[in-house]
């Protein structure tokens, strides 16, 4: 009999991980997605880069936190539905003398009938490794930001009413 109990608490446990887990779908301005910021460095060339794309490339860097903390963040799809929609606005800008990134992330919540929840600005500054390239240091920046971020949608998602909202609001909101 306790050997059935344990098959139930097991396949309950792994059933609602799939179940509980805070779908959120992510948007950036155009102006993000379309126009590019150059990271300059004194001794290394000068990249381009686009907020949207290095925002992808954390998702793949961290995928694991993510997974952890049961929340899933994909890009926003007019088909598609999830607990959240958030929008976000960056601002980088590192200061090689100083060897230190300022960051900053504005993003609004936005759920069920296409309400916003909130807007909420998170900031970090860090020292960086003057030996990276200018991309790294702002992947490692996004990672210690979303950190912020991940405790914050779990702290909605607890403290909030939080309903369905499909992807199509983002054509309304993106520009």
């Amino acid at each position: 009999m306790t050997h059935i109990k344990n098959i139930v608490l097991i396949l309950f446990t792994l059933l609602s991980y799939d179940v509980f887990s805070i779908e959120v779908q992510y948007l950036f301005d155009s102006r993000y997605e379309k126009f590019a910021d150059f990271a300059s460095h004194p001794f290394k060339d000068r990249h381009s880069y686009t907020h949207a794309e290095l925002f992808a490339d954390y998702l793949n860097f961290d995928k694991e936190r993510l997974k952890k903390n049961n929340i899933n963040i994909f890009k926003c799809e007019e088909d598609l539905s999830s607990d959240l929609i958030i929008q976000i606005r960056p601002n980088f800008f590192y200061n090689p003398l100083m060897t230190k990134m300022y960051g900053q992330l504005k993003i609004n919540f936005f759920t069920g009938d296409n309400s916003l929840i909130e807007e909420q600005v998170f900031e970090e500054e860090i020292s960086m490794n003057f030996n990276d390239y200018p991309e790294k240091n702002l992947l490692i920046t996004y990672e210690i930001m979303f950190r912020q971020v991940i405790d914050h949608i779990n702290n909605l998602y607890q403290t909030n009413s939080i309903n369905d909202i499909t992807g199509g609001f983002c054509k309304i909101i993106k520009n």
